[in-house]
Formats: structure tokens, sequence, C-alpha cells
């Protein structure tokens, strides 16, 4: 058996198309106003400022008319472009922010790869540049830029490919590094594969670091020939979550060299940091793999959803390897931290299961959206409503392409998502899971791959 590397960077590729998808790019209910997107309200002083982040200062962009609701991110894998909606998914700002945009006091211009943290911070724009650019950057509403903040290395070529980032207050903020530093003279700050902390007034890093390297190992996978081989793994930190004094974090634990012929994967594993002395407690997920997605739960504040695509060490396209290990588990979080999983549902539980593990959207307590990618032959992308409990799922809507519904939000009792098929839109659902008028990108918006409440 001969894996083409093609198809292993055409794998790579399409994950950046999903902002919750593991892999890196290296590779409510009540109907209140509630993001259970994972939005996150903030204080504001007197004067609007957001946790005293807001403004930052000289525009550098035009400031935003109306009220803000929504950002969207578009992209084609080469340039991105971030549009910003009202309420009603009017268009505030046409390509607020391009990969054109250029001002002084910028650290780099936006690359192809750009994604939106999981848990958004009310009254800014964060927004996070991964694989070989390793920025973080934090906008105002007016304009202003509060920084940007290379978490790489200052010299050499080493990326750590950040994969979110999240405000717990003024003084503190938190990134996950997926990537790990091998030089072994790399200073602890260098290394990757963490929690790198962060001081969001500055933009820079405060010395803070939560190291995931214990949950690094090796597995039995296959090299190229299909031979059995000994795979070491990392833990690949990616999407996160935070809940009361705990932050979260989906512990992908896939190969170590994602370029490398030998494949392998561990099973994924969630731990809950505890931000008053970063100590770690984790959950394992057995027999699910290559997990990204994380999700609240609307009206339960310590329930969470994971999602895990599945891996196959064959390769991207062998479907069967990938449903496997595929799945979607709800978590309990207790007051110190510990991890209970009350809820599973595994793809392979039923051979007609659509694997629709990305995109990931809690509706209640037993009910997720998510996405099953098409096959780029005969079948589109499909949103899918999964009730865990039963297995039950139900087709809500359709794409024409593959590989272009992207990771959606859900404000009160409708939902959005993207589909970067031809006419690009964002489409729209109401609680009974119905599609209405789908809301019209403006014409300078690229693709759009991801939308978020402010």
């Amino acid at each position: 058996m001969t894996r083409s590397p093609w198809l292993l960077l055409l794998a790579l590729a399409l994950a950046c198309g999903d902002d919750d998808t593991t892999l890196p790019a290296d590779g409510g209910a009540d109907g209140s106003a509630a993001t259970d997107s994972g939005g996150r309200d903030a204080d504001l002083d007197p004067d609007g400022a957001v946790l005293g982040l807001c403004p930052a200062g000289d525009a550098l962009l035009d400031p935003l008319p109306g009220t803000p609701r929504f950002v969207v991110v578009g992209s084609d894998y080469t340039s991105t472009s971030v549009s910003i909606l009202d309420e009603d998914g009017a268009i505030l700002a046409d390509s607020w922010i391009t990969s054109g945009t250029t001002a002084p006091g910028l650290v780099t211009t936006l690359s192809g790869d750009v994604v939106i943290p999981t848990q958004v911070l009310a009254g800014t724009v964060g927004l996070i540049d991964r694989f070989m650019t390793d920025v973080l950057s934090l906008w105002c509403a007016d304009g202003s830029l509060v920084g940007q903040l290379r978490v790489r290395p200052a010299t050499g070529s080493f990326s750590p490919n950040p994969q979110d980032f999240l405000i717990l207050d003024e003084s503190t903020g938190w990134a996950t590094r997926a990537d790990e530093n091998l030089d072994p003279e790399a200073s602890a700050l260098d290394r990757g594969g963490d929690l790198y902390g962060f001081d969001p007034r500055t933009m820079s890093d405060n010395g803070r670091r939560v190291s995931f390297t214990e949950f690094n190992g090796v597995v039995s996978g296959l090299d190229a020939e299909g031979g059995s081989v000994e795979v070491p793994t990392h833990a690949r930190p990616g999407r996160m979550l935070q809940i009361g004094e705990h932050v979260l974090v989906v512990l992908s634990r896939l190969q170590a060299n994602l370029f490398g012929s030998d494949r392998g994967a561990d099973d994924g594993v969630v731990v809950a940091v505890d931000t008053s002395d970063d100590s770690v407690r984790s959950v394992t997920l057995t027999g699910l793999r290559n997990c990204g997605s994380i999700a609240p739960v609307p009206a339960a504040p310590r329930s969470v959803m994971v999602a895990c695509a599945g891996w196959s060490n064959v390769g991207f396209a062998d479907e069967a390897g990938a449903r496997a290990t595929a799945g979607i588990v709800r978590l309990e979080v207790a007051e110190d931290g510990a991890l209970t999983e009350t809820l599973r549902w595994e793809v392979a539980s039923d051979a007609e299961s659509l694997r629709a593990t990305s995109g990931l959207i809690a509706l209640d307590a037993e009910r997720v959206l998510g996405v099953a990618a098409g096959n780029f032959v005969d079948q589109g992308d499909r949103l899918v409503e999964t009730h865990l409990g039963t297995g039950a799922q139900r087709v809500v809507l359709e794409a024409d392409g593959s590989f272009v519904l992207g990771s959606g939000a859900r404000v009160g009792t409708t939902i959005f998502v993207p589909d970067a098929s031809e006419p690009p839109t964002v489409r729209r659902l109401n609680a009974e899971l119905v599609e209405g008028t789908s809301l019209q990108v403006g014409p300078a918006t690229l693709p759009p791959r991801a939308i978020r409440a402010l």
C-alpha cells in the first residue's frame, strides 16, 4: 500500500476550512439573546470600554457603524477577509480587515489560514493567524488595535501553530499552541504544545505556561507499506472553553509528524486547567480520536459537548477507518474541575450514521448539529441534527459542494452556518431547524468559512 503525499497535504489544507477541525492547518434554548456558540459577555466601564481594553488608541480601521453582532471570516486558503454584520445580518463592514490591510503598528497582514476564537469577548474582534504566521490579534469596534502577539520564537523556523485564544480578564489571556519545538535548547516559552499565557492589555506574554507534554505517547500505527510501526504522538492542544474557574482544552493527540509516512493517533483527551494555580485534571475519551470541537450546552452552564472526527492509520481517504474512532460526548465539569463523561454517541454504532462531527453546535443536552463532509463527486456537505441518546439523525440542509459548510453560530433560537458555495451565503435556521432567508455576504468578502457572534 503506497500513500500519496498529495492526499495528506490535501487533508491538511481542507482542515483549515473548518476552524473546529482538530487536524492543525499545517496540516439558548430559552430564546434569549445569549450566544450559545461560545460568545462571552464582558463588563463595560462607564465609557463603554471592554474590560478596560477598548478603545485601544488611534483607529487603524474604519469604526464600525450601528451595532456589530457577527464576525464572518472568509478565505480562499491564500488570503482572508473579515466582515461584520448587524443583528439582522446586514453588512456593517464588508471586508473590514483583509490580507491586504496594512497600517503602521501591525505585526503582520493576514494569511489565508485565519480563524476566530471559540469564545469571543463581547465588543472585540479576535483573530488567530495559524501555521507559519502564529499571530493573535485583538481589535475594538472603533477600529483601534489592542495589539498583536506573535507566539513563536523570535528566531528560527519553528511554528507553534496557535489554535485558539481566550481572555479571562483584563490581565489574563491564554492561547493554545498545537505544535512542539523539537530543539532541545529552546526555552520553555518557545516549546509549544501548551497553554501560552499573555497579557491582553499589552498583547505580550506574561511568562505563564501550562505544558501538555505528559499527554504525548507512542501508539501502534502503520507505515507507508501498511506494516505495523510504533508512532510517536503529541498532545496537540486545540479548541478551548472557560467553565467557571477552569479552562477546558481539547487534545487531539495525533502523530508527532503530520507530514510523515507513518500514521497513528491516540485517544482524545480533555483537560481542565485550574486558573488559580495552573494545575491540570483530565479525562480520556477512550476509543475516540482526532478530537477538536468543543461547545457549551444551552441552559447547562457546567456541560460541554466534544466532537471527535476520527482518524484512520490508512490515510485521509479511508472513511471506514475514520468512522471507527469518530463520535461526540457530553462532559460535566465539577466545581473542582473533575470531568465526567455522561453521554456518548459513536458514529460506528450504526452503519448508516453520517460522520457529522465538524462545525459542532449544541442544541440542548442531547442534540447537536454537525457537518458531514461531501465526497467531491455526487454528494455535497450536509448539516445534520444528531440525537446522542438514540443515535437518530436528520439532515437539515445540504450544500452544493464539498468542504464548503463551515463553523456556525447560535444566537438565541437562530442558527447561522457559512456556506462557501457559489454564491457565498450565511444560511439561517430557526428553532425548529427550518431554513429561512440566507444572509448575503458582501461582494468583497471571500467565501465564508466561519461565523461567530460578537
